[in-house]
């Protein structure tokens, strides 16, 4: 019989892996899914919820701690099997190493961007929920428009660079739609 686990990735996405960490951190995603099989095992690590019948824990996830893993040989299985779309474009030798660490590159530095603009203890998850209230209020100030382009620009670097078709800024998943 052979296991469902997927095999660890080459070593040389592992180091884009840690490079990037934006699964992890609140840049892609605001929550992961949870396997129901696997909701009692990782109850202890994670704070999971029930959401439209599927289990989940919020973003960012607490083990990502410098963009590494610290629970990595007990990560969660939707964790061991995601590969963004830059990982599986240079397992397909459609991009070089060079591009993949390009996109990484642009992309924390866009987030870095965002970052300076968040209010204190505001996740990315909050901040896009911050950006949808200010779209749909009137006059947002200047300071709330440089916000608003910042995130804007972020997200579609992440949308063209790393989320998956489907999975946009604006998709239930990423925008944290159903978020508290």
């Amino acid at each position: 019989m052979t296991s469902c686990i997927p095999a660890d990735p080459p070593l040389q996405e592992q180091d884009l892996c840690t490079d990037c960490a934006m699964c992890c951190d609140g840049t892609m995603f605001a929550y992961v899914n949870v396997m129901p099989h696997e909701v009692s095992a990782l109850s202890a690590d994670f704070a999971i919820r029930e959401e439209g019948g599927e289990p989940n824990f919020p973003q960012p996830c607490r083990y990502s701690v410098d963009r590494k893993c610290n629970i990595y040989a007990r990560r969660p299985f939707t964790c061991r099997s995601y590969r963004c779309k830059t990982l599986t474009e240079l397992r397909k030798a459609l991009i070089a190493p060079d591009e993949a660490k390009r996109r990484v590159d642009e992309t924390l530095a866009a987030r870095k961007a965002v970052s300076v603009l968040l209010q204190p203890g505001e996740t990315l998850p909050l901040a896009r929920k911050r950006r949808n209230a200010i779209s749909a209020g009137s006059a947002p100030s200047v300071a709330d428009l440089r916000f608003m382009l910042a995130l804007t620009a972020l997200d579609l670097l992440v949308d063209r660079y790393f989320r998956a078709e489907g999975e946009t800024m604006f998709s239930r998943k990423a925008a944290g739609a159903d978020e508290a």
